[in-house]
């Protein structure tokens, strides 16, 4: 007998002899589809949950009338041969009986399922879908229970077993299992060659968001909208230097490519995906990461040139990969100029060439200025195409930042007449997350302007392109060809192509101050890794005037604008503007902090509170962490801390490998500067005093698993239980002192590295942003430790001064 989904609830109340409003109560109960297809596994599934011992919070009033229902559809669809449409056969796995219907109807469809062993613990943990919980979305729940279903396929793992010993455990027991579970499998590396493992723990890390808002703790939610999906712009690799596939992958360039040299020199590029599992995500987020900024340990690259007869194609596939390998390590270790850049002999003739050409008509006009564009503003001809006209009146560069709302609306380069400047926007990265604005950081500038220093390019527009508007785009829809633009270049030399005329300024930048430094002024990522860009940021006016200095080197016959080079900073916002990364602290927020957090440790309260020690060494050892992280750079996922045991000897050397693989892939090798050597010390010496206190309170505290890594570690005080120092534990209590997550203070130093003049080598080693080739001891690399340590230490004794970092004392015996 066959019914539409429509009667199917009337027949069953009909035959059954239970009214519709117990069945339209029993059924939102159990969360049921009024189909009720396979309701007989579900009812023998909600009767097996409410048979095992009940967790801590479950408390339901109505229960009683809903295990009556229960009872009664149990018997009738057993006996009632017209009820056999909600039936299921003994022989059919829940799994199959699943099938397309766990998607939409997670809690119904998991009552489905059951384990052979440890059968209590499985129903208990269904428990838990009955607790309401007004934070848990659907998401949430679901991804419970594909994790409860996942753990019915096969024995439970001894760990949660062990854990939970308790007959009616909590919700918080049952989430620190699973927490310990996911620990202990994160540590076992043959899982990756495991699938089923892999899935598992994947499944595992989602299952956490709905058991922490179970058990009291917090959830980060990422609210993507239309502003926050930079990811999702489907800009050409030629406008930013890689373009973004979906809101989770991005597609860059390893190597600068140069499309009218293909056949001499080709280019490389690589695919990244960033897609993560929700609880990784959260980790990443309360810690101020990106996805993005991860280099990948395996990359799929690719090399890209003319086509070739069979036989060569047979002999590059021979040496194709070892030979990209080093091309990419060459390119990374900056070329020559002579392979990669025009000299300034050449880039004179070309500035003489196109001051004294005559113009004619538009399109010649066209073909003049998109040269300018390129070369000024290093621009690709595809983007100088792009090229945006503004007409808005501004009596300064920086003052109206807020207001010059225009200026917001393009990621390409622009020019506004009135004030005769380029008008550079802010470069957008592949971000997960939507941009806030937080006291403590710098004031994110969306664009900056930079002086023309040619009096043509006025000339130019004045005459050929003003419309009048407000904002226009006049080099759009001219019929200019880039064929066109490369037979013009080699008409005045034959080494010129557009690639080379717009890589002229960004790469003489690049290899005299950094990477990351001509990528925003440039608004122009460069090949190699995009971590550089998410951990610099520095004013408006520093800008212009490196872009003078930059100009008044390498273009000398410019007719530079005197009275702009020697314009005085204009006075900005509190905290002053930053161009570049997000969430980067001015020095007066790091101060502040620091004399904040040196306030509440140095009063007496730890003595005198009962326990007050617990809360003073949370305290102490985020301290620690956040003094230290000032220094290093350091970004640690399970602890960002340096301690004793990662120094090698008297060196002076540490070895940071929280987040690395077996074949040290994501090692850092780092000079330590005394004071974080001092303050690694002192938090030893307060380890140990401490662990004298807890053995008081917990004879058991030291054999916890965390304490064998000789980490820092954060106490429970209601438990006296161990805790990691997850971002997301150490955010929780910075929090009453500083808004930023604590990877801030890496973006801080970088930032503070750049403008105190260290060279790229220096910085890169120092934050661990060096590309492939690039490392401190690779075979491309002159640089040493001993250059390092030269360069690094005097500017951070500079940086200690300035925001007055100190050696704070620990607990007294």
């Amino acid at each position: 007998m066959k019914k539409d989904l429509g009667s199917r609830i009337q027949f069953l109340s009909e035959t059954s002899g239970l009214s519709l409003a117990e069945l339209e109560r029993y059924f939102n109960f159990i969360k049921a589809p009024h189909h009720f297809i396979n309701g007989q596994a579900a009812v023998l599934g909600f009767k097996r949950l409410m048979s095992a011992p009940a967790v801590k919070d479950l408390h339901l009033t109505d229960l009683d009338e809903f295990l009556i229902i229960n009872s009664h559809l149990e018997h009738v669809l057993s006996t009632i041969p017209e009820l056999e449409i909600f039936n299921i056969s003994d022989q059919i796995p829940a799994s199959t009986a699943a099938n397309g219907m766990l998607t939409n109807y997670p809690v119904f469809t998991v009552l489905f399922f059951h384990s052979q062993s440890h059968q209590t613990i499985i129903e208990q943990m269904k428990q838990l879908l009955f607790l309401e919980n007004l934070e848990a979305t659907s998401n949430d729940i679901s991804a419970y229970c594909r994790f409860v279903r996942v753990l019915t396929e096969t024995a439970l793992p001894q760990i949660i077993v062990e854990k939970l010993t308790n007959s009616n455990p909590s919700a918080n027991e049952i989430y620190q299992a699973i927490v310990a579970f996911i620990e202990s499998e994160e540590t076992q590396h043959e899982i990756q060659n495991n699938a089923y493992a892999v899935n598992r723990l994947r499944n595992a890390k989602e299952a956490l968001r709905y058991l922490k808002l179970l058990s009291g703790r917090s959830v980060i939610r990422r609210h993507h909208t239309v502003e926050s999906r930079l990811t999702e712009h489907r800009n050409s690799l030629g406008v930013r230097g890689f373009a973004s596939l979906s809101n989770v992958a991005f597609v860059r360039y390893m190597t600068l490519p140069d499309e009218d040299e293909l056949f001499e020199t080709g280019h490389v590029q690589t695919f990244d995906s960033f897609d993560l599992s929700e609880s990784e995500l959260d980790e990443l987020e309360a810690q101020g990461v990106e996805p993005a900024e991860f280099e990948s340990k395996q990359q799929l690259v690719w090399f890209l040139d003319i086509l070739s007869p069979l036989y060569a194609q047979q002999f590059r596939a021979k040496i194709a990969r070892q030979g990209q390998v080093a091309r990419i390590q060459r390119q990374n270790q900056y070329l020559p100029s002579s392979v990669k850049l025009i000299n300034q002999v050449e880039v004179n003739k070309l500035l003489n060439y196109l001051d004294n050409y005559r113009v004619v008509d538009r399109k010649q006009a066209a073909l003049i200025l998109l040269i300018y564009i390129m070369l000024f503003t290093s621009s690709s001809l595809e983007r100088a195409k792009l090229f945006t006209l503004y007409d808005v009146k501004d009596d300064g560069l920086f003052v109206n930042c807020d207001d010059d709302a225009v200026f917001r609306h393009d990621d390409v380069i622009g020019y506004n007449l009135s004030s005769n400047e380029w008008v550079v926007p802010r470069l957008q990265l592949p971000f997960t997350t939507k941009e806030s604005t937080l006291p403590a950081a710098l004031s994110p500038a969306p664009w900056i302007g930079l002086p023309v220093h040619c009096d043509r390019v006025k000339e130019l527009i004045e005459h050929f392109f003003k419309s009048g508007k407000t904002r226009s785009k006049p080099l759009r829809f001219l019929s200019v060809s880039n064929a066109e633009v490369v037979a013009f270049l080699r008409t005045i030399d034959e080494r010129f192509t557009p690639a080379k005329i717009s890589d002229f300024l960004i790469l003489s930048l690049a290899t005299s101050t950094s990477i990351s430094v001509a990528g925003y002024l440039f608004n122009r990522a460069l090949s190699g890794s995009l971590a550089r860009y998410y951990y610099s940021s520095h004013s408006p006016f520093e800008y212009q005037k490196l872009y003078n200095v930059l100009v008044q080197k390498v273009l000398p016959k410019c007719s530079f604008i005197e009275e702009v080079y020697h314009r005085p900073e204009i006075s900005s916002s509190t905290p002053p503007w930053g161009f570049g990364a997000r969430y980067v602290p001015s020095n007066e927020s790091v101060r502040k902090t620091i004399e904040m957090m040196d306030e509440k440790l140095c009063g007496n309260w730890a003595n005198t509170k009962k326990h007050g020690f617990i809360e003073f060494h949370n305290l102490f050892t985020v301290y620690c962490i956040f003094a230290q992280s000032l220094l290093t750079g350091v970004r640690g996922v399970i602890d960002p801390f340096i301690g004793r045991k990662m120094l090698i000897d008297a060196s002076g050397l540490a070895v940071f490998r929280d987040k690395d693989t077996e074949d040290q892939f994501h090692s850092r090798i780092l000079p330590l500067h005394p004071l974080a050597i001092s303050i690694c010390d002192e938090y030893e010496r307060h380890r140990q005093i401490v662990f004298e206190k807890m053995l008081l309170l917990n004879p058991l505290f030291c054999r916890s698993d965390i304490l064998k890594r000789d980490t820092t570690f954060l106490i429970q005080p209601e438990t006296f239980s161990v805790v990691e120092t997850r971002p997301s534990k150490i955010k929780s209590i910075l929090d009453a002192f500083y808004n930023l997550p604590i990877n801030s203070n890496r973006k801080f130093l970088r930032s503070f590295l750049e403008r105190e003049g260290l060279i790229s080598e220096a910085i890169d080693a120092a934050l661990g942003h060096a590309s492939i080739g690039e490392p401190i001891g690779d075979s491309m690399s002159t640089f040493s430790f001993v250059d390092l340590k030269k360069q690094l230490f005097p500017a951070l004794d500079k940086l200690i001064d300035e925001i007055g970092l100190k050696l704070l004392k620990g607990l007294n015996s």
